[in-house]
């Protein structure tokens, strides 16, 4: 039997299985819309938002109630345009409204959490009756300091050394007002601590001022140690100028302390700053203010993409080619392109910054959708770094050190410089050898080798970090099993053993892995505590360390011949970016490239310093193969913890999709690079279509069949449009 409803919303919530589920309002509670409301579902009860209402609304079935307003009549958690953006995302990725919008919230608003809790009052004076009212002498220095503008209501008591209740009897007469509009924020800009700009950092601003009022997407492509920064740093004080606000994103936490401190210097501690490494009280306080207009800028990695602001002017995007700006676990985006898109709605302008551009962007330039900029030179007029590359078919090496590359930091140490060595392993060694049966010691979770870490004797999985102590003895044939290949760690101690008197360190995220510990050894290498750096690829881009005068790249193929069609571009992208880390200060750099294939095009292009020609090769690479940006893909991926099963699955979907005759490609069904993780096998089929709107329109179709389907039924499918790897 129907019945009607005099008030009922919709509520999106973080669940596989519906976009939305109607909710009715009792009495009095009026959520706004994008509110946070506490809500039954099923046995449990979770935290929604509202995206819609409904008024007379007529249900076939009983609806629940809306149990609580956890916004408590404060401006929604989610404003009108944010939902918007969210929308279109959920759409685009082809992910429920509810697990998009739990992205976008910091982890304290998807809990039961009242916001008026957390909400800082301002007072506020009403001037006009303070007139011919006899204040008492405390009374007068709060309105006397008011009269300069509103304040925080912890900042005056605090500023006046008052007690709270001397305020009560002037709200009360309606002279103070208490308000949760934060006060205007002052921010003086410190011009001391900017660097200056030489004409082609000058030029670049320029240009991008002239459209600083609307939507434009700017290509900023600078060589390593170009001035990215300063560029940025001087955009924002236009953005700050105007009063709005801007968000600045970096690929990795490792990136965020040293742009904070630029940032800071110039303009104080109005920045707020979101990512992992920080508290979950302390990003949604970030996340709140922003929101308010208390803090102007936010920088932080991927997550901070969904902050939300009252009046945001400028995106920015450092590293924009970064993987690490694409989730590909749980609900996949592309955290640039959804920027992207923020950006088009805002009609502001969206700054993509990076030495080595992705090859999506640099079409998009070739293809006037975005104003380029490109930056040749350093900004300090340092020059860029000499390649040397080193045969490792007949060069000696022991331990990953060749003899020519041990003389080079021999060289460059004892002249008291820096020396990074790069190596994209972490660990002792890669794998844990029989010498007698060749077994080799692998996780019994994953499709992967355990990794050997001699320091702490014991081998790891980097894919479910399952340990075991190591055994030296095969356990299948009692032969001896011993270390191949070289980690972070073991070269350590090579160099150790040939540098006694020099200070090696190690950064990778087995030994970083905090943010205060990142900020510790950043500053010992500035410090000059450390000689030699060896590091992976959380030192390869961004850091300025100027007394770097000599990069040594340990294995330069690794990656080049990857299965991906993305993994030339990514090892080229690491190869520029970790050269880029020499020879930034006054004296010039050197970079040796320890390789199998030195007649390979990518290092011709890398020792030409020539970035552009490698993607003008690598886009008629693209071309003639029919892969990105000539087309579009979507990877429909199934796992499942039955191997055969998963097989069967995937060979169901495409049976089905070939049966209903759809306008697009289907290769596969093929394991996923890493075939088991966490006991669970994946695998997929990749769709290809070189009309976008066509392939969305035909996985739109294809869920559709899946759903009506038995023989799919139970599946355990994610979509994953536009995937970063296969």
């Amino acid at each position: 039997m129907s019945q009607i409803y005099s008030h009922v919303v919709d509520v999106a919530l973080p669940i596989p299985f519906a976009e939305t589920l109607s909710y009715y309002l009792g009495d009095g509670v009026r959520p706004a819309i994008g509110s946070r409301v506490w809500v039954e579902l099923g046995q449990k009860q979770r935290v929604g938002i509202i995206t819609s209402y409904h008024q007379n609304f007529i249900s076939n079935n009983t609806l629940k109630p809306i149990l609580l307003d956890l916004d408590c009549g404060q401006p929604p958690t989610i404003g009108k345009d944010l939902l918007k953006e969210l929308r279109w995302a959920a759409n685009y990725y082809h992910v429920p409204l509810g697990e998009f919008i739990s992205l976008g919230i910091p982890q304290n608003l998807r809990k039961k959490y009242l916001l008026a809790s957390s909400v800082e009052y301002s007072i506020m004076l009403n001037s006009d009756l303070v007139k011919d009212i006899r204040l008492g002498k405390k009374q007068a220095e709060v309105v006397e300091l008011l009269a300069r503008g509103n304040l925080k209501e912890k900042d005056l008591i605090k500023a006046l050394n008052i007690n709270k209740k001397i305020l009560t009897p002037l709200i009360e007469k309606g002279i103070l007002v208490r308000t949760t509009q934060a006060p205007p924020q002052v921010i003086n800009v410190n011009k001391d601590k900017r660097l200056s700009l030489n004409q082609d950092q000058k030029n670049v601003i320029e240009n991008i001022s002239k459209k600083i009022d609307r939507f434009c997407p700017h290509i900023i492509h600078g060589v390593t140690g170009s001035g990215k920064t300063e560029i940025y740093i001087r955009l924002i004080e236009m953005i700050v100028h105007q009063k709005k606000q801007a968000l600045l994103v970096v690929p990795e936490i490792a990136l965020t302390p040293q742009l904070v401190d630029r940032l800071s210097a110039t303009f104080g501690d109005t920045i707020g700053i979101i990512h992992s490494d920080i508290s979950s009280r302390k990003k949604m306080d970030a996340w709140l203010k922003a929101r308010t207009g208390e803090i102007f800028c936010i920088v932080g990695t991927r997550s901070a993409s969904f902050s939300q602001f009252k009046n945001l002017g400028i995106i920015i995007i450092d590293e924009e080619h970064d993987q690490s700006l694409n989730q590909s676990s749980k609900q996949s985006y592309s955290a640039r392109d959804f920027l992207t898109y923020r950006a088009k709605c805002k009609n502001i302008p969206i700054i993509l910054g990076s030495a080595t551009p992705s090859l999506e962007t640099f079409y998009n330039v070739q293809n006037k959708k975005y104003d380029y900029y490109y930056i040749g030179d350093r900004a300090n007029k340092a020059t860029l770094p000499t390649i040397k590359l080193i045969d490792l078919n007949f060069a000696k090496q022991k331990n990953g050190i060749s003899i020519d590359l041990a003389s080079a930091i021999k060289e460059h140490t004892n002249n008291n410089k820096q020396v990074l060595i790069f190596i994209n392993r972490k660990g002792y060694a890669p794998v844990l050898y029989c010498n007698k049966c060749h077994d080799v010691e692998r996780c019994n979770r994953c499709s992967s080798n355990m990794v050997v870490y001699e320091r702490w004797n014991y081998v790891k999985c980097q894919l479910c970090n399952n340990k075991r102590s190591i055994t030296r003895s095969c356990n299948k044939c009692s032969g001896s099993r011993v270390p191949i290949g070289v980690g972070t760690q073991r070269v350590k101690l090579e160099l150790e053993q040939l540098f006694p008197d020099k200070n090696t360190i190690i950064i990778d995220n087995d030994f970083i892995n905090s943010e205060s510990k990142l900020k510790e050894v950043m500053e010992k290498i500035k410090d000059g505590q450390a000689d030699i750096i060896v590091g992976t690829q959380i030192i390869s881009k961004g850091h300025d360390f100027p007394n770097i005068t000599l990069v040594g790249v340990i294995d330069g193929d690794h990656g080049l011949y990857g299965i991906d069609f993305r993994s030339q571009e990514k090892m080229a992208q690491l190869l520029f970016q970790v050269s880029g880390r020499s020879g930034r200060g006054t004296d010039s750099g050197e970079v040796i490239i320890q390789t199998h294939n030195i007649s390979h095009p990518t290092y011709k292009y890398l020792s030409e310093h020539n970035y552009v020609s490698f993607l003008d090769y690598l886009l008629k690479q693209r071309k003639e193969t029919d892969w990105p940006p000539f087309t579009h893909l979507i990877a429909l991926r199934v796992s499942s913890k039955n191997e055969h099963k998963l097989t069967e699955q995937l060979n169901a979907i495409k049976t089905l999709i070939k049966k209903n005759q759809l306008k697009i490609n289907v290769l596969g069904p093929v394991f996923d690079i890493i075939k088991k993780r966490k006991n669970m096998y994946s695998g997929h089929l990749l769709i290809k279509q070189n009309n976008r709107r066509i392939l969305h329109e035909a996985i739109h179709q294809i869920k559709l069949i899946l759903s009506m389907s038995s023989k799919t039924k139970g599946i355990n499918l994610k979509i994953d449009v536009d995937p970063y790897e296969l």
